[in-house]
C-alpha cells in the first residue's frame, strides 16, 4: 500500500496581496512541477482565502479581490482534511 503525504499550503487572495500576484503564482508552479517527479508520492493541495475560501489549481491564474479572512481558509482546510481522512485511507 503506497502512502500519500498531502501538503496543504493557505494563500492569502485578498486585495492587499495585488502586488504579490504575480511572485505567488511563480512560487506555486515551481511547487507544483517540483511535486510532479515524487510518482503520486505527494499530493499539493493549495487553499486561497479572502471573504471566502476556495481551492486553487496550481497553473491558473490566481485572482485577487476582497478582504483577508483567514477564518475562510481555515474552515475549508478543516473540511478537505476530514473528507480525505473519511474516504482515502491511505493519506
Amino acid at each position: 500500500m503506497k502512502q500519500i503525504t498531502n501538503i496543504y499550503i493557505l494563500v492569502d487572495t485578498s486585495f492587499r496581496n495585488e502586488r504579490n500576484k504575480e511572485k505567488l503564482q511563480t512560487i506555486l508552479n515551481k511547487y507544483s512541477r517540483a511535486l510532479n517527479f515524487e510518482k503520486g508520492k505527494a499530493k499539493l493541495h493549495i487553499i486561497g482565502y479572502n471573504d471566502k475560501a476556495k481551492i486553487i489549481e496550481p497553473f491558473k491564474r490566481i485572482t485577487t479581490n476582497g478582504n483577508p479572512n483567514l477564518g475562510e481558509g481555515l474552515k475549508l482546510l478543516e473540511n478537505v482534511i476530514k473528507y480525505q481522512r473519511k474516504y482515502d485511507e491511505k493519506q
